[in-house]
């Protein structure tokens, strides 16, 4: 059965959470992992939130899905903490919700977006690490989300390809081709 009309039939109801309550969510998960206060990200997330992370077998992630608040909590404090801290971090959207890519030394190495429930808690948090679905993340699109200026909220919406933990959504791009490249 399909997975749309497995939502149907369960009668699930898609919302869109507020901006707001995305970019809370942005500072908090960037807060624990560069200095490790994770009170605020913890007072976000369901109090059964998941973690997966995909490496299509090429780079390290972990290993399998990581349930519940302490367990998600700890890794997010610690082993992230250990490897993303002094990364390039770059906010957008991704997959129709505020995400975050980052880099390193000039390549992307990592996409992070989130999903929420009815009430604006996080219940997952997904991790692209495999360098094949990043490649979708073009040099031109991210140099065009960062330098936007001052005040100009510039909407770069980035569909990751599926994995066996996210399904993709229809891309909805401003002035960035699908393929990262800015319209001449």
């Amino acid at each position: 059965m399909s997975r749309a009309r497995a939502n149907i039939e369960q009668a699930k109801v898609r919302h869109t959470t507020p901006v707001e309550r995305q970019e809370q969510l942005l500072a908090a998960f960037g807060a624990a992992v560069t200095d490790g206060s994770t009170g605020p990200l913890a007072a976000l997330l369901s109090d059964d939130i998941q973690l997966a992370a995909d490496g299509g077998g090429k780079v390290p992630t972990v290993p399998r899905v990581l349930h519940g608040e302490a367990e998600v909590i700890g890794f997010i404090a610690e082993s992230l903490r250990e490897y993303w801290a002094d990364y390039q971090w770059i906010t957008l959207d991704i997959n129709g919700g505020r995400g975050i890519v980052l880099r390193k030394d000039g390549v992307t190495t990592a996409a992070v977006s989130f999903a929420y429930d009815e009430a604006g808690r996080t219940t997952n948090i997904y991790i692209m690490r495999n360098p094949d679905k990043l490649s979708r993340v073009g040099e031109t699109a991210i140099h065009w989300a960062s330098d936007a200026a001052p005040g100009l909220n510039r909407k770069l919406r980035i569909l990751l390809p599926s994995s066996r933990w996210h399904r993709p959504r229809l891309v909805e791009q401003s002035g960035v081709r699908s393929d990262g490249v800015e319209p001449s």
